[in-house]
């Protein structure tokens, strides 16, 4: 073999081995991409999944149906599930200490009762949450300023109230197709069911509201 041919094989060689080279570089970069880009669908998924109004408040008060009272009033198996799925939204709307979605459980017509000493219209309770200390801020909420304004330590806001039931079990008493009064009771700490209010509901135009908060 000459020079010129052995010149040509290591020129060959060379080429071969750089090649190699940059195939294994090229592939570092796509399992390097891969990787990355893999971790990055992995964590978008979990941030879904955190995010899933399914999978939200997991620790939320439970609401727990028990019985049924109807007499000979026409309702269905609807009516009791509306009923209950208001009471549920009603407990997440307390916990987050959001006076906005309370509101949206409240028939534009009926107003409610926010306590069992007056009827609100609808568009009062619009004006009283706007304010900083209003019904809802003090008696369902906010603690310190509940005891500001009873001028007693010795009192808990309906947030508490919940909390501290243990979770809820209800019974449901028909008075009518469209009115009905729920019955509350505590698992836990049943002493002070009493310093909640039984919830009662209305059916207008063909969906319940909560007509009385608890």
């Amino acid at each position: 073999m000459n020079t010129d041919e052995h010149g040509c094989l290591l020129i060959i060689k060379v080429s071969r081995l750089n090649s190699n080279i940059g195939i294994k570089r090229e592939t570092n970069k796509f399992s390097y991409r891969f990787f990355y880009q893999s971790s990055s669908l992995v964590i978008f998924f979990i941030f879904l999944l955190t995010i899933n109004p399914l999978s939200a408040n997991p620790d939320s008060i439970s609401i727990e149906l028990k019985h049924t009272y109807a007499d000979e009033n026409k309702i269905t198996k609807q009516d009791s599930e509306q009923i209950i799925t208001i009471l549920r939204k009603l407990v997440i709307a307390v916990e987050e200490k959001n006076a906005s979605k309370i509101v949206k459980y409240i028939s534009k017509e009926k107003g409610a009762y926010l306590d069992v000493k007056g009827l609100w219209d609808y568009e009062s309770i619009l004006e009283e949450i706007k304010k900083e200390d209003s019904y809802l801020e003090v008696y369902f909420f906010h603690h310190e300023k509940l005891v500001k304004q009873k001028q007693s330590e010795n009192v808990l806001t309906v947030l508490e109230l919940l909390q501290t039931s243990g979770g809820i079990e209800i019974d449901l008493f028909f008075e009518s197709s469209t009115a009905c009064e729920g019955k509350l009771r505590f698992k836990k700490n049943k002493k002070l069911e009493k310093d909640m209010n039984n919830p009662y509901f209305l059916k207008v135009n063909g969906k319940w509201y909560v007509y009385r908060l608890f």
